[in-house]
C-alpha cells in the first residue's frame, strides 16, 4: 500500500474515532507524536492523556500492548464506547507507558 493512501486511511480512521468520542464527551484533539505519526490524545476525567493510534496493517485502534487495549477500526462507535467509560468512569491507568505501544509496533511500520 502506497504510504499517502496508509496516511490518508489512517486519518480517516482517527477522524471517525474522534467524532465519536467528542459527541461522548471525552475531550480530544488529533496531534502528531514525536515520531511523526498521527494519533488523537485523549482526556480523561483527571485530565491525563491517552494517545490512541491506528495500526492500518492490523485494523485496530491501539492505545496499549495488552489485547484489551485495541479494537477494530471498522467498527469506532463501539471503541469510542470502552474508551469513553474509562475516561469518564476511573480514569486512564496510572502505570500506562504508552512508549511502548509505538515500541511495540515500530518493527511494522519502518
Amino acid at each position: 500500500m502506497p504510504d499517502g493512501e496508509s496516511r490518508i486511511q489512517v486519518e480517516t480512521c482517527l477522524a471517525e474515532l474522534r467524532t465519536e468520542l467528542t459527541e461522548l464527551g471525552v475531550p480530544t484533539a488529533t496531534i502528531r507524536d514525536q515520531d511523526g505519526r498521527a494519533c488523537i490524545e485523549a482526556r480523561d476525567r483527571w485530565e491525563r492523556a491517552l494517545r490512541i493510534y491506528v495500526y492500518v496493517q492490523f485494523f485496530w485502534f491501539v492505545w496499549g500492548v495488552s489485547p484489551g487495549e485495541r479494537h477494530s477500526v471498522f467498527r469506532p462507535g463501539e471503541a469510542a464506547v470502552r474508551l469513553a467509560r474509562m475516561a469518564l468512569d476511573q480514569g486512564w491507568p496510572h502505570e500506562a507507558d504508552q512508549a511502548d505501544v509505538t515500541r511495540t509496533f515500530d518493527r511494522f511500520l519502518n
